[in-house]
């Protein structure tokens, strides 16, 4: 069964070649599942979600899916205001839990 594109956004702990100190990076999923981009590694959620916003437009749209987990209140909520109104960003928090797969 094939699923719908869309992306993640998520803390790249368990991401081979992150580095050390906690960063973010966000991938794009294809219809059957598996990772078809992906970006770097960003110091902050902020900026890897903006990141993520510009290369959407290139990539097309696609829901996004941001997982807090990790996240400083001050960027969780700085993303939370940034992402008000588009209707197709969900955000969570699954602290402590596996990390998403990456390719």
């Amino acid at each position: 069964m094939a699923c719908r594109h869309f992306y993640e956004v998520f803390r790249a702990r368990a991401v081979s070649g992150a580095p050390a100190s906690g960063t973010w990076t966000w991938q794009r999923i294809g219809r059957a599942g598996a990772p078809v981009a992906h970006g770097d590694f960003y110091p902050t959620l902020p900026e890897c979600f903006a990141a993520l916003k510009e290369n959407r437009t290139e990539l097309g749209m696609a829901p996004v899916h941001i997982d807090l987990a990790g996240a400083s209140l001050e960027e969780a909520s700085s993303v939370v205001a940034v992402s008000l109104g588009e209707q197709d960003v969900t955000i969570t928090s699954t602290d402590p839990g596996p990390s998403p797969k990456f390719a």
